[in-house]
Protein backbone atom coordinates (compact mmCIF):
# COMPACT_ATOMS: atom_id res chain seq x y z
CA UNK A 1 0.00 0.00 0.00
CA UNK A 2 1.48 3.44 -0.60
CA UNK A 3 0.37 6.78 0.04
CA UNK A 4 -3.66 7.55 -1.01
CA UNK A 5 -4.74 10.99 -2.14
CA UNK A 6 -4.57 13.45 0.71
CA UNK A 7 -8.10 14.94 2.01
CA UNK A 8 -8.45 18.62 2.10
CA UNK A 9 -7.68 20.32 5.48
CA UNK A 10 -9.46 23.34 5.75
CA UNK A 11 -7.66 25.82 3.24
CA UNK A 12 -4.76 23.56 2.72
CA UNK A 13 -3.68 20.20 1.35
CA UNK A 14 -0.42 18.73 3.20
CA UNK A 15 1.32 15.68 1.54
CA UNK A 16 3.92 13.25 3.18
CA UNK A 17 6.06 13.05 0.50
CA UNK A 18 9.27 11.15 1.45
CA UNK A 19 10.56 9.73 4.90
CA UNK A 20 14.28 8.26 5.99
CA UNK A 21 14.62 5.77 7.98
CA UNK A 22 18.50 5.40 8.09
CA UNK A 23 18.86 8.70 7.94
CA UNK A 24 22.38 9.33 9.44
CA UNK A 25 26.01 7.23 9.72
CA UNK A 26 27.71 5.58 10.25
CA UNK A 27 26.45 2.37 9.31
CA UNK A 28 25.47 1.12 12.58
CA UNK A 29 25.03 4.19 14.99
CA UNK A 30 24.10 2.42 17.82
CA UNK A 31 25.79 4.33 20.77
CA UNK A 32 24.19 7.72 19.63
CA UNK A 33 21.51 8.83 21.26
CA UNK A 34 18.70 9.04 19.92
CA UNK A 35 20.05 6.65 16.87
CA UNK A 36 18.26 5.95 13.43
CA UNK A 37 17.89 2.72 11.14
CA UNK A 38 20.86 0.35 10.72
CA UNK A 39 22.33 0.34 6.83
CA UNK A 40 21.38 -2.73 5.25
CA UNK A 41 20.70 -3.68 1.50
CA UNK A 42 18.96 -6.10 -0.32
CA UNK A 43 21.37 -9.19 -0.65
CA UNK A 44 25.11 -9.89 -1.99
CA UNK A 45 24.38 -8.54 -4.98
CA UNK A 46 21.85 -5.34 -4.89
CA UNK A 47 21.80 -2.25 -2.55
CA UNK A 48 18.39 -0.70 -1.72
CA UNK A 49 17.37 2.37 -3.87
CA UNK A 50 17.52 4.92 -0.64
CA UNK A 51 21.66 4.58 -0.33
CA UNK A 52 21.59 4.64 3.25
CA UNK A 53 23.09 6.99 5.89
CA UNK A 54 21.17 9.52 5.41
CA UNK A 55 22.10 9.91 1.76
CA UNK A 56 19.12 10.09 -1.08
CA UNK A 57 15.70 10.82 -0.73
CA UNK A 58 14.65 8.03 1.88
CA UNK A 59 13.34 4.53 2.23
CA UNK A 60 9.70 5.84 1.24
CA UNK A 61 8.62 8.08 -1.41
CA UNK A 62 4.81 8.58 -1.82
CA UNK A 63 4.14 6.01 -4.85
CA UNK A 64 7.04 5.25 -5.98
CA UNK A 65 9.08 3.55 -2.92
CA UNK A 66 8.80 1.07 0.18
CA UNK A 67 12.00 0.26 1.42
CA UNK A 68 12.66 -1.70 4.60
CA UNK A 69 14.69 -0.17 7.78
CA UNK A 70 16.10 -2.57 10.40
CA UNK A 71 16.66 -1.07 14.14
CA UNK A 72 18.34 -2.53 17.18
CA UNK A 73 16.02 -3.07 19.71
CA UNK A 74 14.66 -1.04 22.67
CA UNK A 75 16.30 2.10 21.16
CA UNK A 76 14.97 5.44 21.23
CA UNK A 77 15.00 6.83 17.47
CA UNK A 78 13.87 9.44 14.95
CA UNK A 79 13.21 9.17 11.69
CA UNK A 80 12.99 12.75 8.52
CA UNK A 81 10.58 13.28 6.96
CA UNK A 82 9.37 15.71 4.16
CA UNK A 83 5.99 17.28 3.85
CA UNK A 84 4.34 19.30 1.18
CA UNK A 85 1.75 22.17 1.35
CA UNK A 86 -0.35 23.29 -1.64
CA UNK A 87 -1.17 26.92 0.67
CA UNK A 88 1.13 29.61 2.13
CA UNK A 89 1.84 27.99 5.45
CA UNK A 90 4.33 29.04 8.07
CA UNK A 91 3.93 26.25 10.74
CA UNK A 92 2.14 23.24 11.42
CA UNK A 93 2.62 20.50 14.20
CA UNK A 94 2.39 17.00 12.67
CA UNK A 95 2.21 13.40 13.96
CA UNK A 96 1.11 9.79 12.78
CA UNK A 97 -1.17 6.80 14.91
CA UNK A 98 -1.37 3.47 13.27
CA UNK A 99 -3.74 2.52 11.44
CA UNK A 100 -6.53 0.53 12.25
CA UNK A 101 -5.38 0.20 15.98
CA UNK A 102 -6.75 2.42 18.92
CA UNK A 103 -4.20 5.17 20.23
CA UNK A 104 -4.91 4.51 23.36
CA UNK A 105 -3.85 0.78 23.45
CA UNK A 106 0.06 -0.03 25.32
CA UNK A 107 2.65 -0.08 23.05
CA UNK A 108 2.98 -3.80 23.33
CA UNK A 109 -0.58 -3.96 21.80
CA UNK A 110 0.23 -2.33 18.37
CA UNK A 111 2.74 -3.78 15.81
CA UNK A 112 4.97 -0.67 16.01
CA UNK A 113 5.18 2.58 17.31
CA UNK A 114 4.02 5.83 16.56
CA UNK A 115 5.24 9.60 15.74
CA UNK A 116 5.72 11.99 17.94
CA UNK A 117 3.99 14.99 17.73
CA UNK A 118 6.50 17.67 16.46
CA UNK A 119 6.42 21.33 15.17
CA UNK A 120 7.00 21.58 11.67
CA UNK A 121 8.45 24.97 10.00
CA UNK A 122 7.74 25.58 5.90
CA UNK A 123 8.87 27.72 3.25
CA UNK A 124 8.46 28.22 -0.17
CA UNK A 125 10.24 25.50 -2.24
CA UNK A 126 11.19 28.56 -5.14
CA UNK A 127 10.07 31.72 -4.94
CA UNK A 128 6.56 32.08 -6.95
CA UNK A 129 6.07 28.87 -6.66
CA UNK A 130 2.78 28.27 -4.58
CA UNK A 131 4.44 25.13 -3.15
CA UNK A 132 5.51 25.27 0.43
CA UNK A 133 7.86 22.76 2.08
CA UNK A 134 8.97 21.63 5.06
CA UNK A 135 12.44 23.06 6.17
CA UNK A 136 15.10 22.25 8.89
CA UNK A 137 16.93 25.41 9.71
CA UNK A 138 18.71 23.60 12.73
CA UNK A 139 23.03 24.14 12.08
CA UNK A 140 25.03 21.46 10.24
CA UNK A 141 21.94 19.84 8.26
CA UNK A 142 21.97 19.29 4.64
CA UNK A 143 18.50 17.07 3.47
CA UNK A 144 17.19 20.86 4.82
CA UNK A 145 13.61 20.15 3.80
CA UNK A 146 13.54 17.01 6.28
CA UNK A 147 11.94 17.51 9.78
CA UNK A 148 13.36 14.99 12.72
CA UNK A 149 10.42 13.14 14.17
CA UNK A 150 11.22 11.34 16.95
CA UNK A 151 9.17 7.75 17.79
CA UNK A 152 6.72 8.13 20.71
CA UNK A 153 8.10 4.69 22.34
CA UNK A 154 11.03 2.35 21.72
CA UNK A 155 11.73 -0.08 19.20
CA UNK A 156 10.72 -3.48 20.18
CA UNK A 157 11.94 -5.20 22.62
CA UNK A 158 12.65 -8.42 20.78
CA UNK A 159 13.54 -10.27 17.39
CA UNK A 160 10.99 -9.74 14.83
CA UNK A 161 9.72 -8.44 11.42
CA UNK A 162 6.89 -5.95 12.10
CA UNK A 163 4.62 -4.24 9.77
CA UNK A 164 2.61 -0.64 10.40
CA UNK A 165 1.01 1.73 8.38
CA UNK A 166 0.73 5.14 9.87
CA UNK A 167 -1.99 7.30 9.63
CA UNK A 168 -0.33 11.29 9.26
CA UNK A 169 -2.44 14.09 11.00
CA UNK A 170 -1.59 18.09 11.43
CA UNK A 171 -3.18 20.47 13.78
CA UNK A 172 -2.54 23.62 14.79
CA UNK A 173 -2.10 25.10 11.00
CA UNK A 174 -0.38 28.50 11.33
CA UNK A 175 -1.19 30.52 8.16
CA UNK A 176 -0.39 34.27 9.32
CA UNK A 177 2.46 36.26 7.76
CA UNK A 178 5.57 36.80 9.82
CA UNK A 179 4.37 40.29 9.84
CA UNK A 180 1.46 39.19 11.71
CA UNK A 181 1.37 37.23 15.62
CA UNK A 182 0.97 33.47 15.25
CA UNK A 183 -2.49 32.11 15.17
CA UNK A 184 -2.83 28.46 14.73
CA UNK A 185 -5.58 26.86 14.23
CA UNK A 186 -6.25 24.50 16.59
CA UNK A 187 -8.05 21.48 14.96
CA UNK A 188 -6.85 18.98 13.71
CA UNK A 189 -7.02 17.14 10.21
CA UNK A 190 -6.24 13.50 9.10
CA UNK A 191 -3.83 13.98 5.89
CA UNK A 192 -2.80 10.41 4.79
CA UNK A 193 -1.56 7.14 5.48
CA UNK A 194 2.08 5.69 4.54
CA UNK A 195 3.17 1.95 4.02
CA UNK A 196 2.77 -0.19 5.13
CA UNK A 197 6.15 -0.25 6.21
CA UNK A 198 8.27 -2.91 7.15
CA UNK A 199 10.66 -2.88 10.11
CA UNK A 200 12.96 -5.82 11.46
CA UNK A 201 14.81 -5.73 15.12
CA UNK A 202 17.95 -7.31 16.16
CA UNK A 203 19.46 -7.28 19.59
CA UNK A 204 22.78 -5.12 18.89
CA UNK A 205 24.43 -4.19 16.79
CA UNK A 206 25.07 -6.84 13.63
CA UNK A 207 28.74 -8.29 14.24
CA UNK A 208 31.47 -9.98 11.79
CA UNK A 209 31.29 -10.35 9.13
CA UNK A 210 28.45 -8.01 9.57
CA UNK A 211 30.44 -4.84 8.48
CA UNK A 212 33.64 -6.21 8.12
CA UNK A 213 34.02 -6.29 4.59
CA UNK A 214 32.79 -3.34 2.58
CA UNK A 215 29.41 -2.54 1.12
CA UNK A 216 28.62 -6.13 0.43
CA UNK A 217 28.58 -7.02 4.21
CA UNK A 218 26.12 -4.29 5.12
CA UNK A 219 23.43 -6.71 6.89
CA UNK A 220 20.62 -8.31 3.95
CA UNK A 221 17.41 -7.98 3.81
CA UNK A 222 17.58 -11.62 2.44
CA UNK A 223 19.16 -12.92 5.40
CA UNK A 224 17.14 -10.97 7.98
CA UNK A 225 14.56 -12.97 6.18
CA UNK A 226 15.87 -16.51 6.26
CA UNK A 227 17.35 -15.73 9.84
CA UNK A 228 14.20 -14.60 11.44
CA UNK A 229 11.69 -16.62 9.61
CA UNK A 230 13.55 -19.94 8.59
CA UNK A 231 15.39 -19.98 12.30
CA UNK A 232 12.62 -19.01 14.14
CA UNK A 233 14.54 -16.42 16.90
CA UNK A 234 11.49 -14.17 16.34
CA UNK A 235 10.31 -12.89 19.73
CA UNK A 236 13.61 -13.25 21.80
CA UNK A 237 14.84 -10.76 23.97
CA UNK A 238 18.25 -11.97 24.87
CA UNK A 239 21.83 -12.94 22.65
CA UNK A 240 22.28 -15.91 24.30
CA UNK A 241 18.89 -17.32 24.02
CA UNK A 242 18.78 -16.15 20.12
CA UNK A 243 22.63 -17.61 19.53
CA UNK A 244 20.83 -21.24 20.72
CA UNK A 245 17.54 -21.26 18.87
CA UNK A 246 19.73 -20.15 15.75
CA UNK A 247 22.40 -23.06 16.40
CA UNK A 248 20.07 -25.61 17.14
CA UNK A 249 17.93 -24.58 14.04
CA UNK A 250 20.51 -25.02 11.85
CA UNK A 251 21.87 -28.27 13.06
CA UNK A 252 18.18 -29.50 12.72
CA UNK A 253 17.21 -28.34 9.12
CA UNK A 254 19.97 -26.36 7.62
CA UNK A 255 22.22 -29.20 5.72
CA UNK A 256 20.39 -32.29 5.02
CA UNK A 257 23.35 -34.41 5.79
CA UNK A 258 26.84 -33.96 7.74
CA UNK A 259 29.55 -35.45 4.73
CA UNK A 260 31.00 -38.74 6.22
CA UNK A 261 33.03 -38.79 3.16
CA UNK A 262 35.08 -35.90 2.95
CA UNK A 263 37.80 -37.35 1.24
CA UNK A 264 37.75 -34.46 -1.22
CA UNK A 265 38.49 -32.23 1.90
CA UNK A 266 36.23 -29.22 0.61
CA UNK A 267 33.99 -27.42 2.24
CA UNK A 268 30.90 -26.65 0.22
CA UNK A 269 30.12 -23.23 1.69
CA UNK A 270 33.35 -21.74 2.91
CA UNK A 271 35.71 -22.48 -0.56
CA UNK A 272 38.07 -20.12 0.58
CA UNK A 273 40.41 -20.73 4.00
CA UNK A 274 43.52 -18.26 4.06
CA UNK A 275 45.73 -16.74 6.41
CA UNK A 276 45.50 -13.39 7.89
CA UNK A 277 48.77 -11.47 7.71
CA UNK A 278 48.83 -9.40 10.14
CA UNK A 279 46.49 -10.90 12.32
CA UNK A 280 43.14 -9.07 13.08
CA UNK A 281 42.09 -7.60 16.69
CA UNK A 282 38.36 -7.96 16.34
CA UNK A 283 37.27 -7.93 20.19
CA UNK A 284 40.12 -6.01 22.41
CA UNK A 285 41.48 -8.35 24.99
CA UNK A 286 40.70 -11.85 23.28
CA UNK A 287 43.03 -13.83 21.10
CA UNK A 288 43.33 -12.19 17.18
CA UNK A 289 41.87 -14.16 14.25
CA UNK A 290 44.99 -15.31 12.53
CA UNK A 291 42.82 -16.56 9.51
CA UNK A 292 40.28 -15.22 6.86
CA UNK A 293 37.36 -17.19 5.13
CA UNK A 294 34.57 -16.99 2.57
CA UNK A 295 31.43 -17.60 3.22
CA UNK A 296 28.76 -18.61 0.63
CA UNK A 297 25.49 -17.36 2.11
CA UNK A 298 23.04 -16.91 -0.69
CA UNK A 299 23.71 -20.72 -1.62
CA UNK A 300 23.71 -21.76 2.14
CA UNK A 301 20.11 -19.60 2.26
CA UNK A 302 19.19 -21.37 -0.85
CA UNK A 303 19.72 -24.94 0.22
CA UNK A 304 21.90 -25.65 -2.62
CA UNK A 305 24.05 -28.31 -0.96
CA UNK A 306 22.74 -31.86 0.38
CA UNK A 307 26.08 -32.40 1.97
CA UNK A 308 27.79 -30.20 4.58
CA UNK A 309 30.73 -30.02 7.43
CA UNK A 310 32.06 -28.41 10.79
CA UNK A 311 33.50 -25.32 8.46
CA UNK A 312 30.19 -24.89 6.67
CA UNK A 313 28.53 -25.03 9.70
CA UNK A 314 30.31 -23.20 12.11
CA UNK A 315 30.45 -20.33 9.36
CA UNK A 316 26.05 -20.31 9.60
CA UNK A 317 26.47 -19.95 12.76
CA UNK A 318 28.30 -17.48 13.52
CA UNK A 319 26.95 -15.32 10.41
CA UNK A 320 23.61 -15.94 10.90
CA UNK A 321 23.44 -15.47 15.13
CA UNK A 322 25.98 -12.03 14.75
CA UNK A 323 23.23 -10.65 12.51
CA UNK A 324 20.63 -10.75 15.47
CA UNK A 325 23.60 -9.02 17.54
CA UNK A 326 25.46 -11.95 18.63
CA UNK A 327 29.60 -11.93 18.92
CA UNK A 328 30.39 -15.17 17.97
CA UNK A 329 33.97 -16.25 16.59
CA UNK A 330 34.91 -18.69 14.51
CA UNK A 331 37.04 -21.45 16.04
CA UNK A 332 39.46 -23.97 14.42
CA UNK A 333 41.22 -26.54 16.50
CA UNK A 334 43.33 -28.56 14.87
CA UNK A 335 44.57 -32.21 16.07
CA UNK A 336 40.77 -32.42 17.78
CA UNK A 337 40.69 -36.30 17.40
CA UNK A 338 38.80 -39.18 18.38
CA UNK A 339 35.28 -38.62 19.64
CA UNK A 340 32.61 -39.56 21.95
CA UNK A 341 29.68 -40.81 20.67
CA UNK A 342 27.83 -38.11 19.21
CA UNK A 343 24.78 -37.33 17.27
CA UNK A 344 25.44 -35.60 13.97
CA UNK A 345 23.60 -33.01 11.78
CA UNK A 346 20.51 -34.96 9.99
CA UNK A 347 16.88 -34.17 9.34
CA UNK A 348 16.11 -37.37 11.85
CA UNK A 349 19.74 -37.85 13.56
CA UNK A 350 17.89 -39.55 16.61
CA UNK A 351 17.09 -42.27 13.91
CA UNK A 352 20.33 -42.16 12.59
CA UNK A 353 21.62 -42.58 16.13
CA UNK A 354 25.13 -41.66 17.64
CA UNK A 355 28.66 -42.21 15.94
CA UNK A 356 32.08 -42.44 17.04
CA UNK A 357 33.78 -42.58 13.78
CA UNK A 358 32.67 -39.52 11.62
CA UNK A 359 34.26 -40.11 8.16
CA UNK A 360 32.45 -44.05 8.53
CA UNK A 361 31.49 -43.59 4.26
CA UNK A 362 35.45 -42.62 3.30
CA UNK A 363 36.65 -45.48 1.07
CA UNK A 364 39.38 -47.55 3.38
CA UNK A 365 37.14 -46.58 6.46
CA UNK A 366 35.11 -49.28 8.45
CA UNK A 367 31.44 -48.16 7.55
CA UNK A 368 30.53 -48.93 10.90
CA UNK A 369 29.14 -45.49 12.40
CA UNK A 370 29.76 -46.62 15.75
CA UNK A 371 32.70 -48.83 16.29
CA UNK A 372 33.90 -50.14 19.61
CA UNK A 373 35.20 -47.46 22.03
CA UNK A 374 38.67 -47.54 21.85
CA UNK A 375 39.51 -48.67 18.35
CA UNK A 376 41.86 -46.67 16.64
CA UNK A 377 42.38 -45.44 13.05
CA UNK A 378 45.71 -47.58 13.05
CA UNK A 379 43.92 -50.82 13.49
CA UNK A 380 43.40 -52.62 10.26
CA UNK A 381 40.66 -55.02 10.55
CA UNK A 382 42.21 -58.37 8.90
CA UNK A 383 39.07 -59.42 7.55
CA UNK A 384 37.75 -56.95 5.72
CA UNK A 385 41.44 -54.92 5.47
CA UNK A 386 39.58 -51.45 6.71
CA UNK A 387 40.93 -48.52 9.16
CA UNK A 388 38.74 -48.91 12.54
CA UNK A 389 37.63 -45.64 13.08
CA UNK A 390 38.18 -42.23 12.22
CA UNK A 391 38.98 -39.20 13.57
CA UNK A 392 38.44 -35.32 13.04
CA UNK A 393 41.70 -34.27 12.33
CA UNK A 394 40.29 -30.27 12.06
CA UNK A 395 37.05 -29.36 14.13
CA UNK A 396 34.93 -26.19 13.88
CA UNK A 397 32.50 -24.32 15.83
CA UNK A 398 31.90 -21.02 17.68
CA UNK A 399 32.81 -18.87 20.62
CA UNK A 400 30.26 -16.73 22.29
CA UNK A 401 31.23 -15.64 25.65
CA UNK A 402 33.50 -18.15 26.38
CA UNK A 403 31.20 -20.78 25.37
CA UNK A 404 30.53 -23.28 22.67
CA UNK A 405 28.03 -23.52 19.72
CA UNK A 406 28.16 -26.29 17.78
CA UNK A 407 25.77 -27.45 14.97
CA UNK A 408 27.79 -30.46 13.58
CA UNK A 409 27.85 -32.50 17.04
CA UNK A 410 25.21 -32.28 19.43
CA UNK A 411 24.10 -30.00 19.07
CA UNK A 412 25.88 -27.87 21.46
CA UNK A 413 23.91 -24.45 22.55
CA UNK A 414 25.89 -22.61 24.47
CA UNK A 415 25.43 -24.17 28.20
CA UNK A 416 28.74 -25.23 28.16
CA UNK A 417 32.31 -23.57 28.73
CA UNK A 418 34.58 -24.44 25.65
CA UNK A 419 36.90 -26.49 27.62
CA UNK A 420 34.05 -28.57 28.68
CA UNK A 421 32.51 -28.06 25.09
CA UNK A 422 35.62 -30.02 23.91
CA UNK A 423 36.42 -32.47 26.85
CA UNK A 424 32.63 -33.82 26.22
CA UNK A 425 32.94 -34.49 22.38
CA UNK A 426 36.23 -35.61 22.31
CA UNK A 427 37.34 -38.93 22.81
CA UNK A 428 40.46 -39.15 25.77
CA UNK A 429 39.46 -42.46 27.68
CA UNK A 430 42.43 -44.31 26.82
CA UNK A 431 46.63 -43.20 26.23
CA UNK A 432 46.53 -43.57 22.55
CA UNK A 433 43.62 -41.84 21.84
CA UNK A 434 45.16 -38.78 23.75
CA UNK A 435 48.24 -38.88 21.95
CA UNK A 436 46.02 -38.37 18.87
CA UNK A 437 44.45 -34.96 20.79
CA UNK A 438 45.83 -32.14 21.35
CA UNK A 439 45.99 -29.64 24.03
CA UNK A 440 43.28 -27.07 24.37
CA UNK A 441 45.48 -23.66 23.69
CA UNK A 442 46.38 -21.06 21.29
CA UNK A 443 48.92 -22.85 19.33
CA UNK A 444 46.02 -24.96 18.53
CA UNK A 445 43.00 -23.54 18.38
CA UNK A 446 42.71 -20.57 15.89
CA UNK A 447 40.02 -18.19 15.21
CA UNK A 448 39.33 -17.32 11.88
CA UNK A 449 37.15 -13.99 10.34
CA UNK A 450 34.95 -14.47 7.68
CA UNK A 451 36.19 -11.13 5.86
CA UNK A 452 33.71 -12.11 2.39
CA UNK A 453 30.38 -13.05 2.43
CA UNK A 454 28.34 -13.85 -1.20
Amino acid sequence: MVAQGAPQQGDHTFRITHIKFDHKGPDANDAMLPTDGLNIRRDAASDLQHLGNGQGEGEWIRSSRNEEACYISSKAVTIKVRIECDDYVRTARSHATQLGFDPTLPPSLKPWTEVTDTLVNFKESAPGSGLWVSFNNSPGVTDVEYVEFPLDGLTKSKIGKWRCTWQWKVKDVDSTTPAEPPDPNPQQYDVEDTGPHTFYTVLDTPFEPWYSGGDVTDPWIKALDFCIVELFPAGIRYLDVAAAQITDAIWLRAIPRYDHDQSQLQSRYVPDVSRLNPPLTVIPGEAESTLQLKFMLTDFIHGDHRLGDCFDLAAAVQTCANLMGVRGRFARLGAFGYINPVEFIAPLSWLDGKKNNPFHDRPGNSPIPLTGLDYLYEDVNPVDGLFDRSYFIIHTYVVYGGKALDATVGPFLGRQGEADYIAAVRDTSTRAETRVASTLNDRNRRFASILHIE
